[in-house]
């Protein structure tokens, strides 16, 4: 999905800006380095982040702190991600409506630093352990779920 928003941002920078394209992917793996900006649902404030890989789930996979920081779980709507670059050209408060709550699941602001300090201290279902069995590992290649996995922690 990102490979073709990416392609789109190339083509609307080149056909109505008249100028170079940005992105210019020539696969998927094109993708791991760029930034993203992570959106919670119902708040105005993305996160920076950076593509680092990708996994075969239906999840982001982050530090703890980048959860945290996108207060994900709200009223069970799903965070959302979407590249650096449609963040900046593609967005404009004008663009919302002037009604209450507009600005909900909207970028306006945009923060780059992650300050643990500021990050709400509720953490649910987290490991904390200094290394994981090569059982852990193998069991990860076979996308089993965390309850099969029979571990000596």
């Amino acid at each position: 999905m990102l490979f073709n928003v990416a392609n789109f941002i190339d083509e609307l920078l080149y056909r109505h800006y008249k100028i170079k394209p940005y992105y210019q992917f020539q696969s998927k793996q094109d993708l791991v380095g760029q930034l993203i900006i992570g959106l919670a649902p119902h708040t105005s404030a993305g996160i920076l982040g950076r593509i680092i890989g990708f996994s075969n789930t239906q999840a982001f996979l982050a530090h703890p702190y980048y959860h945290a920081a996108m207060r994900r779980d709200c009223d069970g709507d799903e965070s959302c991600f979407f590249l650096l670059m449609d963040g900046l050209l593609n967005f404009s408060k004008e663009y919302l409506p002037s009604s209450r709550g507009s600005t909900m699941d909207a970028p306006i602001v945009l923060t780059y630093l992650l300050d643990p300090a500021e990050v709400d201290d509720m953490a649910f279902h987290m490991d904390i352990v200094w290394k994981y069995p090569l059982e852990f590992y193998r069991a990860t290649y076979e996308s089993k779920m965390p309850w099969e996995v029979r571990s000596s922690l």
